[in-house]
């Protein structure tokens, strides 16, 4: 996770708006709360998966997992000093200094945990494989034709074993906690759990902050079948026993007859991983690519706001979700084709906080834009 995104620190002065060679270009800030919703939030905004838990037991779980931090006297100052570092691009200050790590999590967690859950519920595909396929409850009458369907879609579901989630540059926790509440979600609607062991792999010394999340998750949601397990390192210099503990699955997961569905994301953290080393970050593509059979879905999701440009051995720039697509679908393609197909995307996508929110939250939470790609292995 990166601090791409996020507001905070000291604010820039852009004399001029676009995007600039190698640099950033800020594009406008969210409209005021009276402001008509966009019309792409209106396909999964009444999904009941967005209600239950709701979004504030699901805040309500991270400030169990990370009350002796929200609590402190000091989460204030400590938060500012994140930004101060954040702002000076002194990402590894923060990542590697434990002392920073949950405060940082109390911080930025809240909100994009809510923004997750309900990009993953808006996406039909990742949706039907985190859920399982709901029927409609307009055609929810106990008739044998429909019984027999859900028998059926039971069946399938069965048969494609258990759940798998990577989340590269996961540290902080969000993305679990978005899992978590679309398990407890599932298990709430059908009655039942599906085994779902979720990898978070980032560099910094995240463990305890997860498992202090994941623990809570586990508790308020009653959750036996979710298994939280990080993978520490540095993505870009990682070696392949590092990558294989990564993308290969445990054995809880793979004693099944069919290899379990896989969902990779790359939340908020693409353009941080291309400022390091383009090269690197296409090498990691190229790894999950060999490592990813057929079904497997990436989602990748990043700021709107603040939209960085990258160069592809030539001079020319291009904005970080272009180069995204031109990874995914030329520039991995082998000599059968393309290995992935890009199934959805959206280039400017708000997520709003609901009227009152994390209203008493020790920091302010704040509402998000951001642009998503959603690829699967061909």
């Amino acid at each position: 996770m990166t601090y791409r995104s996020r507001a905070g620190g000291p604010l820039k002065t852009h004399k001029k708006q676009g995007i600039k060679n190698g640099g950033r270009g800020k594009l406008h800030h969210p409209p005021p709360p009276s402001a008509q919703a966009d019309p792409s939030s209106s396909s999964s905004s009444a999904h009941p998966a967005l209600s239950s838990p709701s979004d504030e037991a699901i805040l309500a779980s991270l400030r169990t997992a990370l009350s002796s931090t929200l609590s402190s006297p000091d989460f204030r100052s400590t938060i500012q000093r994140i930004k101060a570092l954040l702002y000076d691009s002194k990402w590894l200050e923060v990542f590697t200094d434990p002392e920073l790590l949950e405060a940082y999590a109390g911080r930025w967690v809240p909100s994009r945990a809510l923004c997750f859950r309900e990009l993953m519920v808006h996406l039909p595909e990742v949706r039907e494989m985190m859920l399982g396929k709901q029927r409609e409850e307009a055609d929810s009458d106990d008739s044998d034709g429909e019984e027999e369907e859900e028998d059926q879609d039971e069946e399938e579901e069965e048969e494609q074993g258990d759940l798998r989630v990577v989340s590269l540059g996961g540290g902080a926790g969000s993305e679990l906690a978005a899992v978590a509440s679309l398990l407890a979600y599932r298990k709430s609607s059908k009655g039942k759990e599906k085994a779902c062991e979720w990898v978070g792999a980032d560099i910094g010394k995240w463990g305890d902050v997860l498992a202090k999340i994941g623990t809570a998750a586990q508790g308020d949601f009653d959750l036996d079948s979710l298994t939280v397990n990080y993978v520490e390192g540095n993505l870009l210099s990682a070696g392949s026993q590092l990558l294989s503990r990564i993308f290969s699955p445990t054995s809880a997961t793979s004693s099944t007859s069919s290899p379990a569905p896989t969902l990779y994301t790359l939340l908020f953290t693409l353009t941080e991983l291309l400022s390091q080393s383009p090269s690197s970050t296409i090498s990691l593509l190229r790894f999950l690519t060999s490592q990813s059979p057929p079904g497997t879905l990436l989602l990748v999701a990043d700021s709107a706001s603040d939209i960085a440009s990258f160069s592809l051995g030539s001079e020319r720039k291009w904005p970080t979700m272009t180069v995204i697509d031109l990874v995914m679908l030329r520039m991995l393609a082998g000599t059968e084709g393309p290995a992935w197909e890009l199934v959805r995307s959206e280039d400017s996508r708000w997520y709003r906080l609901g009227e009152g929110v994390g209203a008493d939250w020790p920091v302010k939470l704040e509402n998000t834009r951001y642009w998503y790609r959603l690829f699967r292995r061909i």
